[in-house]
């Protein structure tokens, strides 16, 4: 099954695809594997929700911003294909002080396959659909401008011929789902220096490479990036760029969690990168030319 993958850039480049919640009309959210569960804007579900009583509040951290609303259950349509029942997930209230997607997006879908986090009974909404579509995600990214990218789900293909292949690190499971962490292995170097392994977030919903502020590897601050280079373990070439000449910007920050490093969505442009979540894996393919 394929979602059309919509690029698109309002401060920054982000992708979409569109859902349904509770039979209600189709709506835009932006798609992010940094994060998991599915938020939405109030008002744009439909009738077959079910509130718990009393009302469960719900709070999430996102890297720039923060969700807060009302926890809400009901079935989720992906792209003809609905969840096997009902799926928590959480509504808030546009503005208030809650974070933007993007005037495109009317909430985000998290779709790293581990625990809900500060939620956990949010759980990463592919991974409730029947078999075979909860096996694998793979994403490709369209540069702007051109034709949709798309989202497949169900068993992922054979790597391309380029392409790279990373585990997952397994993260438990809970109802009758495996989990798997978001981050990944990967090694950066900065200006040519040395590299330095540590946990990368392969982060389609953030719009600039984000590196911990204080984590081994990381430049401070003040440094001036010329180039970026990263690279699996075994030294394979995933990606590189030159920021400040490029369109991709880099920012030093504070990372929650054992999170390094932060790839952002550019890394998805004119690429697919597939999650296996039955072999655990992760496969990144060459760039297009």
């Amino acid at each position: 099954m394929s979602l059309p993958l919509t690029t698109h850039d309002d401060k920054g480049i982000s992708f979409t695809v569109d859902i349904s919640v509770g039979g209600g009309a189709p709506f835009p959210v932006l798609l992010d594997t940094g994060s998991t569960g599915l938020y939405v804007e109030q008002g744009v579900v439909g009738s077959a929700v079910t509130t718990p009583s009393p009302a469960q509040n719900f709070s999430m951290t996102y890297a720039k911003g923060q969700l807060t609303g009302t926890l809400q259950s009901a079935v989720v349509d992906l792209g003809g294909v609905s969840t096997s029942g009902p799926v928590t997930f959480g509504t808030y209230a546009s503005g208030s002080g809650n974070s933007s997607f993007g005037v495109a997006a009317k909430g985000i879908l998290g779709i790293a396959a581990g625990s809900g986090g500060e939620n956990p009974t949010v759980m990463a909404v592919q991974g409730l659909l029947p078999a075979p579509y909860d096996s694998g995600s793979t994403l490709t990214g369209a540069q702007l401008g051109g034709s949709p990218g798309s989202w497949v789900l169900g068993p992922v293909a054979a790597p391309a011929a380029g392409a790279v292949q990373v585990p997952l690190t397994a993260e438990g499971s809970g109802g009758g789902v495996t989990g798997w962490g978001k981050d990944v292995t990967l090694c950066w170097a900065f200006n040519q220096g040395t590299s330095t392994c540590g946990a990368t977030d392969l982060d389609s919903g953030a719009g600039s490479v984000l590196l911990g502020e204080g984590k081994p590897g990381v430049p401070a601050a003040s440094e001036t990036l010329t180039d970026v280079a990263i690279t699996t373990p075994s030294g394979q070439a995933v990606w590189s760029f030159a920021p400040g000449s490029s369109t991709v910007q880099t920012e030093v920050m504070t990372l929650g969690g054992a999170t390094v490093f932060n790839t952002s969505n550019h890394i998805y442009l004119g690429r697919t990168i597939a999650f296996d979540y039955v072999g655990g894996t992760v496969t990144i393919g060459p760039a297009s030319s």
